[in-house]
């Protein structure tokens, strides 16, 4: 006869197996959906950045940004080639003009990320109920159980995701 021990060894065994064949028919159909991604991927969406990158206080933003960043290149090369050489006011000094030229480059930044979550929110409040509606019709059509975030798995495949179908059905709402 089988040992005591084989015994249990081969009962823990089978009740995992039914552990296991129970989780994954429970499992359903999975799929993956990035809210974000799909208003920001919207043809309004793209147009409305668009007309803000042609925006005369946009374009001036942007190359005052540039300008910033070209000054703390310079700044930095001088920095490289003459530190050496300078006295702790020189070095001092030097430090606090490039404080300030990031300092002013930081401003800029955040002047853009402020007229980018404007248009953000705008977005969000004008496709909330659509999105919403498109995602619920997608999820009863295919039948699916669990809707995650992208950041939420290690990989999936891109017929899982269900962003760029939300999209195609926002951009046909209008």
């Amino acid at each position: 006869m089988m040992s005591y021990r084989f015994q249990n060894i081969i009962a823990a065994f089978a009740v995992v197996l039914v552990i296991t064949a129970s989780a994954t028919v429970s499992a359903g159909k999975i799929a993956v959906f990035d809210p974000e991604m799909a208003i920001l991927s919207t043809d309004a969406a793209k147009a409305r950045f668009e007309k803000v990158k042609k925006d005369k206080e946009f374009k001036k933003l942007e190359k005052q940004i540039k300008g910033y960043e070209a000054d703390i290149k310079s700044m930095q090369k001088e920095s490289e080639k003459n530190r050496l050489t300078w006295s702790d006011t020189q070095k001092q000094e030097f430090q606090k003009k490039l404080s300030y030229v990031y300092e002013d480059r930081e401003l800029a930044l955040k002047k853009v990320a402020t007229e980018q979550k404007q248009i953000v929110a705008e977005l969000n409040q004008k496709y909330a109920k659509k999105m919403e509606e498109a995602t619920k019709k997608l999820i009863e059509s295919q039948d699916i159980d669990l809707l995650v975030k992208p950041g939420a798995v290690w990989h999936v495949k891109p017929a899982l995701n269900l962003t760029p179908q939300v999209v195609r059905m926002l951009n046909e709402a209008k």
